[in-house]
């Protein structure tokens, strides 16, 4: 199971999004590997969910700095914007109910497909990246974090 993530770097969320970009070349090249011996090898990419990692992150976070007065004065800004995108996605996190049916087909299907895409942002997540790419990635998120 990966992540959105895997298909645009979120902000504040490097290492998280480079984890999921790994574990989906790893999935594509092994697809490739095994395809011929008749193994299916598919990814389930779920946007944000409604779980508790959200908020454990933040204080995660709030008391590692804490410690360190000379990166709060640094990050201040950068600090404040992602607790800015993790509130503003709250509206948009899925229950984890959503996963049943594509989970169900994954498993059950004779022909799952490769990529389980599970987001009310589809056409973000999916296409967006394609075609536009780096420049309006970040335009995107200056917008949604009201950067200027």
């Amino acid at each position: 199971i990966g992540s959105v993530s895997d298909r645009v770097s979120i902000p504040f969320l490097t290492p998280y999004s480079s984890s999921k970009f790994a574990l989906r070349s790893l999935t594509n090249g092994l697809r490739r590997e095994v395809e011929s011996q008749g193994v299916k090898v598919l990814l389930i990419e779920p946007a944000s969910m409604k779980t508790k990692i959200w908020k454990k992150t933040i204080a995660y976070s709030e008391k590692k700095l804490s410690r360190k007065k000379s990166l709060i004065k640094i990050y201040s800004k950068e600090i404040d914007l992602f607790k800015r995108l993790l509130k503003n996605e709250e509206k948009s996190y899925l229950e984890l109910t959503s996963l049943k049916k594509p989970l169900l087909h994954a498993i059950l299907s004779e022909n799952p497909k490769s990529d389980y895409l599970i987001s009310r942002d589809k056409f973000l997540f999916k296409f967006f990246p394609c075609f536009y790419r780096e420049k309006l990635l970040n335009l995107y998120f200056k917008i949604k974090l009201r950067v200027k």
